[in-house]
């Protein structure tokens, strides 16, 4: 059943900290995606300018992520554009490291803590359990605690990181392999976390502006202020991220099966 939510002007006041920069389309297409399962999650990530290429401008799509490429993905996802302040207190991150900004802005967001007090490891891969867990942070999705029957190697799970992983599976975020199993410390490649932000993110909305999606079978994000969605209905959850700052977001004639 449709649940009518958002209808006529919404105006949402959040206070969480600065506006995003609209980041613009990306139509460069990767001749290493060609016929790959994982392609059109990546391609939707370049047009919305949240995966970028290498020198050669490819996407290795089956090459594992390091937690620095994951954590700028994140950032550029939900509108993370500056950090708050707080002294970054990891010894292996060097102020001209490319990463630098992007690892600060994550850690003064309080979704990435590093793998010790002092210590980023950026150039080391993500494993799919840390990578599910860092998405839920920033979701606010409400943590499902109970046994991950739809995985055969559910008990392998870290504790911290069970709930999460049960909470992006109901949501139909990540699935497991052919085999049944997760596998929580494999480490996450570029082409699986690819379709993990698109699932995620569904259809942005990252500028100032009018838009309108009609029928949307997906999320839609919100990760700027001063735009307006209008004249869509959203068959899945509607995500205003903390790059809307405390700025404002108008809703005209929206509905939404899911949360807001």
């Amino acid at each position: 059943m449709r649940k009518k939510v958002l209808t006529l002007v919404l105006s949402a006041f959040l206070a969480f900290g600065q506006t995003a920069p609209y980041l613009g389309a990306r139509t460069v297409a990767a001749a290493d995606i060609t016929n790959h399962w994982a392609g059109p999650y990546m391609q939707k990530l370049m047009h919305y300018g949240i995966m970028r290429g290498d020198q050669s401008g490819n996407l290795n799509p089956d090459a594992p992520i390091t937690r620095a490429e994951f954590v700028s993905m994140t950032n550029r996802a939900f509108g993370y554009d500056r950090y708050q302040g707080v002294k970054m207190p990891f010894k292996d991150v060097d102020e001209n490291d490319w990463y630098a900004d992007d690892i600060a802005i994550a850690y003064s967001r309080g979704y990435f803590s590093g793998d010790s007090k002092s210590t980023a490891s950026p150039d080391s891969y993500l494993t799919r359990e840390q990578a599910v867990s860092l998405i839920c942070r920033n979701l606010k999705v409400e943590d499902y605690y109970g046994e991950a029957l739809g995985y055969t190697d559910s008990r392998t799970f870290s504790e911290w990181s069970k709930s999460s992983i049960n909470a992006a599976s109901e949501k139909g975020y990540v699935n497991g392999y052919t085999d049944g199993t997760f596998r929580p410390f494999n480490s996450i490649t570029r082409g699986e976390a690819a379709k993990i932000f698109a699932d995620v993110v569904g259809e942005l909305v990252a500028g100032t502006g009018a838009y309108s999606f009609g029928e949307v079978n997906g999320n839609v994000t919100v990760s700027s202020s001063g735009a307006t969605l209008k004249d869509t209905f959203v068959n899945g959850d509607i995500y205003i991220t903390a790059g809307v700052g405390s700025g404002y977001v108008n809703f005209e004639n929206v509905q939404v099966t899911g949360e807001i």
